[in-house]
């Protein structure tokens, strides 16, 4: 795989926020999730394409329109390389998908990739200094561990309150 430069993190998080928002807008239309997760993975799904955009204009402003640094295979690799780190069989947040049947295992699955991505985005903050483009991101993302964690606590406690 090509090196990672600071250019290459933020195509590489431009990746990771377009399949991420694949991943939810699929788990949005899932009818085994109950319907305050399915709204979540709904807003989730619509941030990570505002994500995608805010990515896609940081790299325009920092380094013009000139042509990525990936050629198209190289973007597919790197492509197929975050797929394979967040969303992949061996380990990622979403690993084993099929096993998603409850809303608790798709919000742990979410609070996984969305601290993964956070601290992801903080390393990209010591890589290229502070901007605001990507203080914006940090601060989407943080909002969205709350929101999961949120969600994933009032999923706990209807449980609870349900079983006893």
């Amino acid at each position: 795989m090509d090196e990672m430069t600071p250019r290459t993190a933020v195509e590489f998080a431009v990746s990771v926020e377009e399949m991420g928002g694949r991943l939810y807008a699929h788990l949005a239309k899932n009818p085994e999730l109950d319907g305050e997760s399915r709204a979540l993975f709904a807003r989730l799904s619509a941030d990570e394409q505002v994500h995608q955009q805010q990515f896609s204009a940081l790299l325009s402003a920092v380094y013009g329109r000139s042509k990525p640094t990936l050629n198209e295979e190289s973007m597919a690799f790197r492509r197929a390389d975050a797929l394979n780190e967040f969303f992949g069989a061996k380990g990622g947040p979403f690993a084993r998908r099929d096993d998603i049947h409850t809303s608790r295992d798709a919000l742990c699955k979410a609070l996984e990739l969305e601290r993964m991505t956070l601290a992801y985005y903080q390393a990209l903050r010591e890589a290229l200094g502070n901007s605001d483009a990507i203080e914006t991101l940090i601060g989407a993302e943080a909002r969205h561990v709350e929101e999961v964690t949120r969600t994933l606590d009032a999923a706990a406690n209807r449980q609870v309150a349900t079983s006893a």
